[in-house]
């Protein structure tokens, strides 16, 4: 099958199968987007159902279907980018995103965890396991990040759901914290991530912002 068809096949299962059921949960998507969003107070929630097409001639599946569950807080991304004197290389990730997650590591399996559908009947099928899978794990993680504090309350407690490099988390919970006025909390996020000598110099501008926001 030919990639544009492939796309056109994603598309159309999305539509058919997917659609509905994630509409319960106010997350929907535009005709020819992969992507499904929700709003929330400070900004946005969203699951990207990407998929790569299978060119291995050991690879007997149409493509992989990895999607990519992620929370943009505007606040909290506007502070991390402030923390860091406006460097975007030093987030680790792009400037928009707060959390980004691959939908499997939501699941039990804690695990890279595609979907690889063989054929058209199979794509509906696996489809309708995203839909099953979404539900059950994806949107109680969502219901559960909608603003700085719940970031806060998540690294603070070491959810093992938070599967993003150590420097982009943890520059995204202490921004949250600052955001939150839990100034103790933001500077002993830094103080364990930043441990090494390397590191502490490479974001010793957190470390100064943090300083000058201290009472004198």
């Amino acid at each position: 099958m030919k990639e544009s068809e492939i796309k056109e096949l994603h598309l159309s299962m999305l539509c058919e199968v997917m659609d509905k059921p994630l509409a319960r949960f106010a997350l929907t998507r535009s005709r020819r987007s992969t992507k499904y969003t929700r709003s929330v107070d400070d900004g946005a929630q969203r699951i990207d159902m990407i998929y790569t097409v299978s060119h291995s001639g050991d690879d007997s599946s149409l493509c992989h279907i990895q999607p990519i569950v992620s929370v943009e807080l505007r606040s909290v991304n506007a502070m991390a980018l402030e923390m860091v004197g406006g460097s975007e290389s030093l987030l680790g990730t792009p400037k928009e995103t707060t959390l980004a997650i691959p939908l499997g590591f939501l699941g039990p399996e804690r695990t890279f965890k595609d979907w690889r559908p063989l054929d058209d009947g199979d794509y509906r099928i696996k489809v309708a396991e995203l839909a099953q899978y979404v539900e059950e794990h994806a949107v109680p993680f969502l219901d559960g990040y909608r603003d700085a504090e719940a970031i806060v309350a998540g690294y603070a407690n070491r959810d093992d759901r938070l599967v993003m490099a150590l420097q982009p988390l943890a520059i995204r919970a202490t921004a949250a914290a600052v955001c939150c006025s839990q100034q103790d909390k933001a500077r002993s996020f830094v103080e364990s991530a930043f441990k090494k000598a390397g590191p502490r110099r490479q974001y010793q501008c957190v470390f100064d912002y943090l300083d000058k926001l201290r009472p004198t």
